[in-house]
């Protein structure tokens, strides 16, 4: 059976993410781009985390969705900033709220769609940048 990381999983929503936003401005792709986006960004950050930080037993951390959380440990285990938790909090925002109906249920607008794909497209470059070092380092 093939394995594939979180950054193969990460990376080929990736590429569909692209197409996705190439439709930004039909507001029906905005929720889509938000959660594709938090979803790309959470599985990157795993992907660092998975291989790099976190020790067999104690991959309770793999379990959270909280971007925010996931940068903090990076840059706890790492030294390297991913990401500024500004960022980080923004995506959050669309794991729950822009997928699922409700009282907390977001629109997403275009701005903020905007946004969100132009952080994915940095945390790729960050990610694929800290992926390098890292593996020199070992």
């Amino acid at each position: 059976m093939d394995k594939r990381s979180y950054y193969d999983v990460a990376m080929n929503d990736y590429e569909h993410f692209k197409w996705l936003v190439q439709g930004i401005h039909l507001e029906h792709t905005h929720n889509a781009i938000g959660v594709q986006a938090q979803q790309i960004v959470e599985k990157l950050l795993k992907h660092v985390l998975d291989r790099w930080c976190v020790e067999e037993e104690n991959t309770d951390l793999l379990r959270s969705h909280k971007i925010q959380t996931l940068v903090r440990e990076i840059k706890k285990q790492t030294g390297f900033e991913v990401m500024k938790i500004e960022e980080a909090l923004f995506l959050s925002d669309f794991y729950y709220g822009a997928r699922y109906p409700g009282e907390d249920y977001i629109e997403v607008t275009e701005e903020e769609a905007q946004r969100a794909a132009d952080i994915v497209d940095e945390v790729v470059q960050s990610v694929d940048r800290l992926r390098e070092i890292l593996k020199k380092e070992k």
